[in-house]
C-alpha cells in the first residue's frame, strides 16, 4: 500500500471557496482510502492563500515531511534535499493549479524527485514520476501562472 498525502488549497476565504475546499478534502478522503490501495498519511490544506507564492504554512510543512529543507536567501525561498526520510511517496493534488500557480515550482519538483517523492495529478492521472510529463507540466504551470496574473489585474 503506497504512502501518500494530499494537498488542498483555495485562494480566498469566500463562502464559494469554502465549498471548494471541503469538496477537495472529501474527494481525497474518499479516493485515497485503504480500499483503493492507499495509506493516506495526512491532508495538508492552505486556505485563503495564492498559489503564486510558496510561503504557505501547510505547503512548507508538507515539503518538510517530504524530506526537503528550505531557507530564505535575498527574499527568495530555496529548497534542498535533507537527510530525512520522506513520510510518503506521493503528494496527491486535484490539478496543477491547486499545487502552484508559479512556473518556479519545477525547482521544487526536481528536489522532490531526488527524494523519490512525486506529485500525482488526479485530474489527468499522471505523476512527476513519469519523465515524459515535463513538457506538458510546464505548459500547464505556465497557463496557471498566467491565469493568476489575469485574475489579479
Amino acid at each position: 500500500m503506497e504512502k501518500v498525502c494530499a494537498y488542498c488549497r483555495v485562494s480566498t476565504d469566500s463562502k464559494e471557496q469554502e465549498s471548494s475546499f471541503e469538496n477537495q478534502r472529501a474527494y481525497f478522503e474518499r479516493e485515497l482510502s485503504k480500499e483503493n490501495g492507499f495509506n493516506l498519511i495526512k491532508i495538508y490544506a492552505d486556505k485563503g492563500l495564492t498559489g503564486t507564492v510558496f510561503d504557505r504554512e501547510q505547503f512548507l510543512d508538507m515539503l518538510y515531511d517530504a524530506g526537503l529543507d528550505y531557507q530564505t536567501i535575498k527574499g527568495k525561498l530555496i529548497f534542498t534535499t535533507s537527510d530525512r526520510e520522506p513520510l510518503f511517496k506521493y503528494i496527491c493534488v486535484s490539478n496543477t493549479s491547486r499545487f502552484a500557480r508559479n512556473i518556479l515550482i519545477v525547482d521544487i519538483i526536481r528536489e522532490l524527485r531526488k527524494k523519490k517523492v512525486y506529485i500525482k495529478f488526479m485530474d489527468w492521472g499522471k505523476s512527476t514520476e513519469d519523465d515524459d510529463i515535463d513538457l506538458t507540466l510546464n505548459i500547464f504551470l505556465s497557463m496557471d501562472e498566467q491565469t493568476s496574473r489575469d485574475i489579479s489585474s
